[in-house]
């Protein structure tokens, strides 16, 4: 719990609270962070559309993979594996899936036209 005095008033902030504030900013720094490193490997890896359709997917699921595994708040000593890709990295990959999917779709009617 932290406490401070604002115009004069006791202000309480529950641990709950502090604690939530705490992994936000955490947790935004490391998506910072992992938009640039992929920022920086589709334009160093990515040379035309082809190689969007070929790479795009398995760069972006690398990130995805990296950011899950910096994750201090997952205590991987007590979960399955199973368990883990069910409830941290699918959540992610299955967002990032359908985001290539509209990638590979337009590029499908630009080579069907």
């Amino acid at each position: 719990m932290k406490q401070f005095k604002f115009q004069g008033t006791k202000i309480i902030i529950p641990e709950a609270i502090v604690r939530y504030n705490e992994l936000k900013v955490k947790y935004k720094k490391i998506a910072i962070e992992a938009e640039k490193e992929f920022r920086n490997i589709y334009i160093e890896e990515n040379k035309n559309i082809e190689d969007v359709i070929q790479n795009a997917f398995d760069q972006g699921n690398k990130i995805i993979e990296n950011v899950v595994m910096k994750s201090d708040d997952i205590d991987f000593r007590r979960i399955s594996e199973s368990n883990f890709i069910e409830h941290y990295y699918l959540n992610y990959l299955l967002d990032w899936q359908e985001a290539y999917n509209v990638i590979c779709e337009k590029y499908m009617d630009i080579v069907l036209k």
